[in-house]
């Protein structure tokens, strides 16, 4: 049977139910004929795309890491203070949790079931070695050395910024379930975003600040 493709729309919609149906009904539970209804796609569609259920939920998955690639490289190199530093790590984070929303609940759901997926997703992608993660652990190395902050380990302080953004994402998932008004919804997010922002960034500077 002949598939027509398209823009790409398509295959997205098929990975978001398939997040759904994941979400829904755990991995073992999901069926792809299930997939395809949400996605309202026939299973010839859905396997031109995705050649089984483990494709869709490792493609999910690497959608959130590419996406933590691609934020993080965007981070200009040439900021000299290391609160404009941070703080710019904080907005990558912040633009996954809100453009990302619907892949990243696969993340935690697959970090609750073991990680096994996770972390051959970001072994595969070598994450951790990123050059724009490399850039800023040389850029605090020197901070450091320079005297300026104190010295901590980087990767607790990189983790520490993602778990202190978290309610960015909660906050989402529980204002998608309120009925907007005036687009009343934004206003709220956008508040409760710069305001986070704002109290972690003064939180982790007071905590490596000399």
């Amino acid at each position: 049977m002949a598939v027509k493709k398209d823009d790409g729309k398509t295959k997205e919609r098929i990975l978001k139910a398939a997040i759904e149906e994941f979400i829904e009904h755990g991995f073992d539970g999901a069926r792809t004929q299930a997939i395809a209804d949400r996605a309202k796609v026939n299973k010839a569609m859905l396997h031109y795309y995705y050649t089984s259920k483990d494709n869709m939920y490792e493609q999910a998955i690497s959608t959130v890491a590419n996406a933590i690639i691609e934020k993080l490289g965007k981070i200009p190199a040439e900021q000299p203070q290391i609160e404009d530093r941070i703080g710019s790590v904080i907005d990558a984070y912040i633009e996954i949790f809100t453009d990302y929303a619907d892949y990243f609940k696969i993340v935690i759901y697959e970090a609750m079931r073991g990680g096994k997926v996770l972390k051959k997703v970001l072994l595969s992608k070598n994450i951790l070695n990123n050059s724009s993660i490399r850039n800023f652990i040389k850029y605090f190395d020197d901070q450091v050395s320079t005297g300026k902050v104190r010295k901590v380990d980087k990767v607790q302080l990189f983790m520490s910024i993602v778990t202190q953004m978290l309610p960015v994402f909660i906050a989402g998932q529980i204002l998608n379930e309120v009925v907007d008004v005036f687009g009343v919804k934004k206003i709220v997010a956008d508040k409760f975003i710069k305001g986070r922002k704002k109290f972690v960034l003064d939180l982790i500077m007071n905590g490596i600040k000399k």
